[in-house]
């Protein structure tokens, strides 16, 4: 049989245990939300391409369009 020491640690894990429980029962969303937030900024799929720009599929700048009045042509006089 365990020691009244023993018995008093066990009722705090499992009162520990509870609170946390109802804790996150109430929270469930905000903890989601912040695995989602850490999620994407750490494998970069939220939009912008991820930190650091080289490696792994970053986004380059597009070409600039045949259209592009901006854009430089061959011809020149």
């Amino acid at each position: 049989m365990p020691g009244p020491e023993a018995m008093q640690r066990q009722l705090v894990q499992q009162q520990t245990g509870e609170v946390f429980m109802e804790w996150l029962a109430e929270n469930w969303f905000s903890v989601l939300i912040g695995i989602v937030f850490v999620g994407m900024h750490m494998f970069g799929h939220g939009g912008h391409g991820g930190h650091g720009g080289g490696g792994h599929g970053g986004h380059s700048a597009p070409d600039k369009s045949e259209n592009d009045p901006d854009r430089r042509s061959g011809h020149r006089h």
